[in-house]
């Protein structure tokens, strides 16, 4: 989706500019990578986000193919792998969740990526 964008500066320039946003899953795509490349905090939290947000619309995940699909499915199931894993304690931490709401956090993230992912293994 783009969005077309008319900006007016303080000294009355104007600048018109468009903007790309992702759709949902090149948003979970976009965040998986990043999150592997710098493993911040804040990227685990949108991939939690980006992930209930493509099961909640029922996007489907098989338009992702080759070995960037092979590499976001990797990473996807690394991350809920383990309650203890940086992805949980990122999330957790960042969130600042008690051990039980950590707990039930992985529960869902593990359902939703097994839901996610269903079909493509």
């Amino acid at each position: 989706m783009s969005v077309g964008l008319r900006l007016i500066r303080m000294n009355r320039d104007v600048l018109s500019t468009t903007i790309t946003i992702p759709d949902e899953l090149s948003s979970l795509v976009l965040k998986t990578i990043a999150w592997k490349a710098r493993l911040a905090p804040r990227d685990a939290v949108d991939i939690r986000r980006c992930a209930e947000v493509m099961l909640a619309g029922d996007t489907d995940f098989g338009e992702l193919e080759g070995k960037t699909g092979q590499i976001v499915r990797a990473e996807l199931r690394s991350c809920v792998a383990r309650r203890d894993g940086i992805f949980m304690r990122a999330v957790v931490d960042y969130r600042h969740l008690s051990a039980g709401r950590a707990d039930a956090l992985h529960t869902r993230l593990r359902a939703v990526v097994d839901r996610l992912l269903a079909d493509q293994e």
